[in-house]
């Protein structure tokens, strides 16, 4: 699916061993440099993923959001489908973000975007637990009982 040939999907993955080691000093500045390399060349697909991880790992929720979001619109961008696996989880984070802001109706619209999208994932762990997470918060803030397949 990815290319790891490419300069900056090398860096992507020193990244998140950076990250997956406990250095998130060096995986954000890895992921920062990859950020700033993929806008200069217009790379959305690169900028889409490192977004995306600057998300996950940033400590205030504000700076979570904004990332999250700067994700999604890379995504949005890319029109031949290669990042049509991202949406459950950017949804996902976006609502996430949304909700621990206080900002339930932003986030219930978030996790049924992510809802929507669940069919596109794999049946293997990373994909059954977007769709435990994202049915889960949908039970928490709507209190309607989610579906449990698509």
């Amino acid at each position: 699916m990815y290319d790891e040939s490419h300069a900056l999907m090398k860096l992507i993955r020193v990244a998140g061993r950076q990250h997956e080691a406990g250095d998130d000093t060096a995986a954000l500045g890895v992921y920062r440099e990859v950020w700033r390399l993929a806008e200069e060349t217009g790379d959305d697909f690169h900028g889409c993923m490192t977004a995306h991880m600057i998300g996950v790992m940033e400590p205030e929720i504000n700076d979570k959001l904004y990332w999250h979001l700067a994700s999604l619109e890379r995504a949005q961008r890319i029109a031949d489908g290669k990042a049509d696996g991202f949406y459950p989880s950017l949804y996902l984070s976006v609502g996430s973000a949304y909700r621990h802001l206080g900002h339930t109706a932003e986030a219930l619209t978030y996790y049924r975007f992510a809802e929507q999208h669940l069919g596109i994932l794999n049946d293997d762990a990373y994909g059954r637990a977007i769709r435990e997470w994202t049915l889960t918060a949908l039970r928490e803030l709507s209190g309607e009982p989610a579906e449990t397949s698509e």
